[in-house]
């Protein structure tokens, strides 16, 4: 029986090959710039979750870029040394029965 041997440069690249392959993330849900109730609107997610849309906490603003449907912008953010409560974007994404968000 012929033994077969891999040279490190070979394994290096499969390593790699696969480390990349594998660690990619996949989209679950896409977001829309466009205001909806001062949130934003869920383009399209995976059919085994739910999401919500991007919010903003009170204390933070649109900013206006001159294309709204383009960003999603927020001004207002509180810089000093300790954060503030209402300075916040918050989305939900929900799996269905059965299935995990890993």
């Amino acid at each position: 029986m012929k033994k077969i041997t891999f040279t490190k440069s070979f394994s290096f690249i499969v390593a790699l090959i696969c480390g990349i392959h594998f660690g990619l993330g996949q989209e679950i849900a896409s977001f829309s710039s466009v205001q909806n109730s001062a949130c934003s609107g869920v383009i399209s997610n995976d059919p085994n979750i739910s999401a919500t849309g991007i919010c903003r906490g009170p204390g933070i603003t649109e900013t206006n870029t001159g294309i709204p449907s383009t960003k999603y912008n927020s001004n207002n953010w509180t810089t000093g040394n300790s954060p503030e409560t209402d300075d916040y974007l918050e989305w939900t994404l929900t799996p269905m029965l059965d299935i995990k968000l890993l």
